[in-house]
Formats: structure tokens, sequence, C-alpha cells
């Protein structure tokens, strides 16, 4: 196992002891990338299309209520500039 010496002040001398060699750190990033391995690029942008699908349904849905609160948004955020800056 390596070790890292770390000199400060000439006067103070730390040695580090690694807690994991390389290839432990190899075995637990091989077990990582299994365990997310069905999440690819094209998995995880069609997931994103379908999430976007179902708020603009929702947004069609509750035109009112999505107007209230963008106006709510919008008033919140007038005050944050006008009061805080």
């Amino acid at each position: 196992m390596a070790q890292t010496t770390i000199i400060i002040n000439q006067s103070d001398i730390e040695t580090i002891q690694p807690t994991s060699t390389c290839n432990e750190f190899a075995r637990e990033a091989e077990g990582i990338s299994i365990r997310f391995r069905h999440l690819t690029a094209p998995v995880i942008y069609r997931k994103q299309l379908k999430m976007y699908r179902r708020m603009a349904a929702w947004a069609d849905r509750h035109e009112t209520l999505l107007n209230v609160i963008t106006a709510a948004q919008a008033v919140a955020f007038g005050l944050y500039i006008f009061l805080y800056y």
C-alpha cells in the first residue's frame, strides 16, 4: 500500500495511509456502473420526454391555476428585487 507524506512548516510531518488501493477502487466503481447500466442516454431522454409531456398535459388541463401560479411568482420576484436590491 502506498504512503503519502505531507510536510507542513518543516516541523510537522504527517503520513497518510490510503483507505483503499487502486484495485479496490476499480472494483467499487465497476459495481456502481453495473447498477446503473440500464440508464443510458436514450433511456434518460425518453423518460424526460415522458415527464415533460405529463407536465404539459397538466398545464393544459389547469390553465387558470397555472396563470395564478405564474402571476404569484412574478409578484414574489418583483418584491424580492425591490426589497432586497
